[in-house]
């Protein structure tokens, strides 16, 4: 019986070393990480939202990355542009900072 790996690293490197297809596609290996480990098949059936169909939305060529949505938002972000409450502290708090050295 294979035990089920119990972090994150452990559980990409499942999906690396059992489905090859997930190599070279981190939308697929994303997909394949939601479906085994976060059960998302089973939780969409419950919605009445076909998995299917998510499943081609999610790996259409036309659809980004979670990385390339995560950098561009930070891009944004590191220019002080549509930051979260954490952040925005952040960002005052070392304004102020600043302001003081000067």
């Amino acid at each position: 019986m294979i035990e089920t790996p119990k972090n994150i690293k452990d559980r990409v490197e499942f999906l690396l070393k059992n489905y090859p297809s997930t190599r070279d596609d981190d939308k697929k290996l994303w997909l394949a990480y939601l479906n085994l480990f976060c059960e998302l098949s089973d939780r969409m059936n419950k919605a009445k939202i076909p998995s299917d169909i998510f499943k081609q939305v999610l790996l259409d060529t036309e659809t980004p990355s979670t990385e390339t949505i995560r950098r561009v938002r930070q891009k944004f972000q590191e220019y002080g542009l549509y930051v979260g409450n954490k952040r925005e502290m952040l960002l005052k708090a070392r304004q102020k900072s600043q302001k003081r050295t000067r």
